[in-house]
């Protein structure tokens, strides 16, 4: 087209026009730029009948427009890579094991296992703790029924093969509660709850159980404060010792402890309970 004659200049004045639009539209988010907006209302959109730019100058502005594009996308792609270099500086590699099979390994292990921090495990009657779990896992041997009569575990229990993973997963809502009651010198271990609680196992779980699966579950005041702190104070020491000992027994490409518990908030018996386990040691402070 040639822009010299009048009667085009409609017709240019209307392709310039959609070409500014067109890319207004597709880049202003990009460039957020609201200059950009102003200029383009004061050349176009508000200029008088028959006034048109050069195409030259139309030609360059598009030029400079698409340069000034490119070149922040060609910005972002480069802080990306460095921000992905500086991440890998800051991970360990993965590590491949010298058993990895790309066809795929069947590995055997227990996701849901109850030690003597969990309210209602008898396991509390042989005082195994997340130690002795990830020991039993491994092979080696642990303390098991029967009891003597001073209420000591005179069995022994050793596995026939040696798990390749497990997860101690005790009770997450009653830490607090069953370290008050069974720890000698806990403030609350002689008050009547603790002394009902530890009177017979099963009258124990009854007690803590009953809490869990009411309408509106709650925290026994006598046992926890009135603002159930205690509880959440004493929870603490048993969720570190989980940690601990899965930390410890964890050993990459032969036996995998996860950290983790068991979630078992039932309102009026609302659900079933779930394993929460995590990938790695970065947990919350209280489960």
């Amino acid at each position: 087209m040639d822009y010299r004659y009048p009667h085009n200049q409609p017709i240019l004045l209307g392709i310039q026009g959609q070409i500014y639009k067109s890319l207004l539209s597709r880049y202003i988010l990009l460039l957020e730029k609201p200059m950009v907006t102003t200029w383009y209302n004061r050349n176009f959109k508000h200029r008088a009948a028959g006034a048109t730019m050069h195409p030259k100058y139309l030609l360059c502005m598009i030029s400079a427009t698409i340069c000034l594009i490119t070149s922040c996308n060609r910005s972002g792609e480069s802080l990306q890579e460095e921000d992905s270099e500086q991440s890998s500086l800051t991970q360990p590699p993965s590590m491949v094991c010298e058993a990895h099979n790309q066809l795929k390994t069947a590995f055997f292990g227990d996701l849901h296992i109850h030690t003597a921090y969990s309210f209602d495990a008898p396991a509390y009657q042989m005082n195994l703790t997340p130690l002795d779990a990830n020991r039993f896992a491994r092979g080696q041997v642990i303390s098991f029924f029967p009891l003597d009569e001073d209420g000591v575990a005179v069995g022994r229990a050793k596995i026939d093969r040696p798990l390749d993973f497990i997860a101690v997963t005790d009770h997450g809502e009653f830490l607090g509660e069953r370290a008050l009651c069974r720890d000698e010198n806990s403030p609350r271990y002689d008050i009547p709850f603790c002394r009902d609680y530890r009177s017979d196992w099963a009258r124990g779980v009854t007690m803590l159980g009953a809490q869990v699966i009411s309408e509106d579950p709650f925290r026994v005041p006598e046992l926890c404060g009135e603002d159930g702190s205690l509880c959440s104070d004493f929870a603490k020491s048993p969720w570190h010792e989980i940690q601990t000992a899965s930390n410890n027994a964890n050993e990459p490409c032969t036996f995998t402890s996860f950290i983790g518990y068991e979630y078992t908030g039932t309102p009026g018996v609302s659900n079933y309970h779930r394993n929460v386990i995590f990938r790695n040691a970065n947990v919350p402070d209280l489960p």
